[in-house]
């Protein structure tokens, strides 16, 4: 299982794609602002679903997306999936575009596109030990937004019952972070009278997460860049955008050295 005492996200604009370590698939679907209609299962070990007779694959329809979601899907070892809309675009898929998901369900990446024209999908999903190493492709990048204001917001929650959600505009400046290897630590967060203070570390693209939990002090130490998210009670600050910007209070970024940015 994940080590819920970090998040790491690593995000790749050119590719609309978001890789990381501690996000579930449960989070990531129970998250998503406007939900997806239907999966289609590339690799996965699910009893449940539909089976499409002319593709060969199983897919799981909006009703029954609850029943996957509880489902233990870290056992299945990799776990793959196109979203798609209409049920009858399954008929219509080609030899080739059967090859290119099988390939991507094997590799974790597109043979050339993660766009399926004729499912028209808005992800393109990939985890080996669910919350343990993820990746997506987004044809929207802000459609990760919500799934990470939920995943360090829920965590923050469960320290600091009065602590509010990370709101959107402040997930952006995180995930605009993450171009650069973002580690998120939940194991020292601080909760004070005034708020809740979540620290997070600039690290660079990481591959190796045993190496990152077994040395993580190292990768803090050696960390580009470091900063806090401050909750308020029941308040989020609008967030820091770039070094030279004055930021508010609530939301502090610190600089390698520790240097405070106000």
């Amino acid at each position: 299982m994940p080590n819920r005492k970090i998040c790491y996200i690593y995000s790749n604009s050119k590719e609309n794609l978001v890789v990381n370590h501690g996000i579930e698939f449960r989070d990531f679907i129970n998250s998503l602002e406007t939900p997806v209609k239907n999966l289609l299962l590339i690799k996965h070990d699910f009893f449940g679903g539909c089976y499409h007779g002319p593709s060969g694959f199983k897919f799981v329809k909006e009703h029954q997306l609850w029943e996957l979601s509880a489902d233990n899907i870290y056992n299945y070892g990799d776990f793959c999936w196109f979203d798609f809309n209409d049920e009858y675009a399954l008929d219509l898929l080609s030899p080739r575009e059967i090859a290119e998901l099988l390939y991507f369900g094997h590799k974790g990446r597109p043979l050339e596109s993660y766009v399926n024209t004729t499912l028209k999908n808005r992800f393109a999903y990939w985890t080996h030990d669910d919350g343990w190493y993820n990746k997506v492709y987004l044809s929207d990048p802000d459609d990760f937004l919500p799934v990470l204001s939920h995943a360090v917001g829920s965590v923050v929650s469960g320290e600091d019952d009065r602590a509010d959600l990370l709101p959107k505009e402040t997930a952006r400046t995180l995930l605009s972070l993450s171009h650069d290897g973002l580690l998120i630590d939940y194991e020292h967060i601080t909760v004070t009278k005034s708020g809740t203070e979540l620290p997070f570390y600039i690290i660079g693209k990481v591959t190796d997460y045993d190496d990152l939990l077994n040395n993580l002090q190292k990768y803090k130490e050696k960390a580009l860049k470091k900063g806090i998210v401050r909750f308020n009670r029941k308040f989020f600050s609008p967030p820091v955008k770039k070094q030279g910007l004055k930021a508010r209070k609530p939301f502090a970024f610190l600089g390698r050295g520790r240097k405070k940015y106000n």
